[in-house]
């Protein structure tokens, strides 16, 4: 076996690799740096002005959120007042419908009473014109029979009890 052993010369070949680095680097910063940090820098302006577009939709939003919160209060608010006049408004009503409902009774029985005494006027005429009736039929009756006190008694008694059968 043999073994090779290889020399290795760093003299003239590193330094040919250090410049050629070197000159990497310098191409890449001359070349391709500028380009990408234009990239770089655009990339974060569009990042930023996301970040900013974002920010002013979140404010935005907090805003819309805060005004739909204040509206949604004005409405509690205005229920809470339209609930309350609608009581009013509703005691009202029954206090009014009490007051015509008493009226409307006074009134009837106002009526009532005024019919009741006419009636009572009118059966009152019925039966005083009727015994009248009764009396001079009676009265009649006496003077055409015979004038003796026990015959006279008799249809006296007799016409009394007509009208008390009649009346009743």
């Amino acid at each position: 076996m043999r073994v090779l052993a290889a020399t290795v010369d760093f003299g003239e070949s590193f330094w040919e690799e250090v410049g050629a680095l070197v000159i990497l680097i310098g191409l890449f910063y001359w070349k391709a740096w500028p380009a990408l940090r234009k990239q770089m820098d655009r990339r974060a302006q569009i990042i930023a002005s996301q970040l900013s577009a974002g920010e002013e939709s979140r404010a935005a939003a907090e805003a819309l959120v805060n005004q739909r919160r204040a509206a949604l209060e004005a409405a509690k608010v205005e229920a809470r007042t339209l609930v309350e006049q609608a009581g009013v408004s509703a005691a009202r009503l029954a206090e009014d419908g009490e007051r015509r409902a008493g009226e409307e009774y006074e009134r009837l029985v106002a009526r009532a009473a005024t019919d009741i005494a006419l009636e009572r006027s009118r059966l009152m005429d019925e039966v005083v014109a009727e015994l009248s009736g009764l009396v001079i039929a009676g009265a009649t009756q006496v003077i055409e029979a015979e004038l003796d006190a026990r015959r006279q008694h008799r249809l006296i008694d007799e016409a009394i009890t007509a009208a008390e059968t009649e009346v009743a």
